[in-house]
């Protein structure tokens, strides 16, 4: 399975939002073979067991959105820093 590139951002966002592990435990979460067949099919984020969504562009894990926020909303998050 490739490895996949899980930004820092992505593993803040999940820590504060998900929960505190530490960076390689986050980073292997964020780069299951879900998210490797997500990169491929061009999709934008995959929602993780506890509900969240992580976001995906160009084929890195970019950031985790608050639980209940879906991926078309992301722009609206970053614009008000939830």
């Amino acid at each position: 399975m490739p490895e996949l590139f899980v930004t820092d951002h992505a593993i803040q966002r999940y820590r504060e939002r998900v929960r505190d592990l530490p960076d390689v435990e986050i980073r292997c979460a964020l780069s299951t073979r879900a998210f490797v067949k997500a990169a491929d099919l061009g999709r934008c984020a995959v929602i993780l067991p506890t509900g969240h969504r992580a976001v995906m562009r160009a084929g890195a894990v970019v950031t985790v959105l608050p639980h209940g926020v879906h991926a078309i909303f992301a722009s609206h998050v970053r614009e008000n820093n939830l």
